[in-house]
């Protein structure tokens, strides 16, 4: 059952089986340890008292793709990375590389012709309740001042070609951050 207190994005992610994750900005929330939100969270000004609230719900929401009920592919930009010059940046650098047996991860370059069209994190929810027909699939949208949920097949066929495209020009973290650590 889901619980009625959830947006509409967190109740069709609740059903999902398979995700595919793009953040053209961002590395995904889902990916993130509990230091680095709790200082991501601080830099971006929100109140230290809430801070534990959010972290905790985002413990809640990492459940998924750490139990392996859901299968996760994210894809974001090598822009988002943060430089391995603090504990809590390499700790998250660890974490990400410790997910890649449960999930793919992959990162672009920010200068992917398709950036240009995907402005906005996105996900791609598949397997709703065990169906596997793209007619029970659903995109989920976060703003900064709304969070959606995509369930018309036309338009969640056409996040997943753009999702597709990116994917085109992505590579694995994992040679990517063994490059880059080697080089710190």
């Amino acid at each position: 059952m889901i619980h009625q207190n959830l947006t509409p994005r967190q109740q069709v992610e609740a059903r999902a089986a398979y995700a595919q994750v793009f953040d053209p900005v961002d590395i995904p929330p889902l990916l993130w340890t509990p230091n680095y939100a709790r200082e991501t969270l601080l830099a971006r000004r929100f109140a230290a008292e809430d801070n534990d609230a959010l972290v905790d719900e985002l413990l809640r929401a990492q459940q998924p793709l750490l139990s392996g009920r859901t299968t996760y592919e994210f894809i974001f930009t090598k822009g988002a990375l943060p430089p391995p010059t603090t504990a809590t940046n390499r700790a998250l650098l660890g974490h990400i590389l410790s997910l890649e047996d449960r999930s793919t991860i992959m990162v672009i370059n920010d200068c992917c012709p398709e950036l240009r069209i995907a402005e906005t994190a996105f996900a791609i929810y598949r397997d709703l309740d065990g169906e596997t027909d793209m007619d029970t699939a659903a995109v989920g949208v976060t703003t900064s001042h709304a969070d959606l949920a995509i369930t018309s097949p036309r338009q969640v066929a056409q996040y997943s070609k753009l999702f597709n495209d990116i994917s085109l020009h992505a590579e694995n973290i994992g040679g990517y951050l063994d490059t880059q650590l080697a080089n710190t």
